[in-house]
């Protein structure tokens, strides 16, 4: 899907500003679960779910126990099945309590590219 946008400005130039959101294929991944990341948190690309839970487990006294053999797959579909291997891999990729910035700082809108167009520069000219 593209936008277009055409502005008038006061000494009759146009910008022609099309907008082109990204593909899906640009899109980050989450670090710990492969998932589309929603940005950069904790010192790592990261999903909303899994920036969520390593911040209730820092934030907690919880002490999480792998009913298994430590070695659970952490991916999109099972990143809830064992909360002991999410936080063990949250770590293995650089997650740290001491790496946040503010939210909303980063963030990157659609990327856009704009075209300048004068239609009074060629009108003069005709006329001469």
């Amino acid at each position: 899907m593209v936008f277009k946008l055409s502005i008038g400005l006061k000494d009759n130039t146009k910008i022609l500003c099309i907008f082109c959101p990204k593909s899906p294929e640009d899109r980050r991944r989450c670090a710990v679960c492969s998932d589309v990341a929603s940005g950069y948190h904790y010192g790592v690309w990261s999903c909303e779910g899994c920036k969520a839970f390593f911040k209730r487990s820092i934030q907690g006294t919880n002490e999480y126990i792998c009913p298994a053999t430590n070695t659970c797959t952490i991916d999109k579909h099972r990143r809830k099945s064992c909360q002991a291997c999410r936080l063990r891999r949250c770590y293995e990729v650089g997650m740290t309590k001491g790496t946040t910035r503010r939210e909303g700082k980063y963030r990157r809108k659609a990327v856009s590219v704009c075209k300048i167009t004068s239609t009074s520069s060629a009108a003069a000219n005709n006329g001469n």
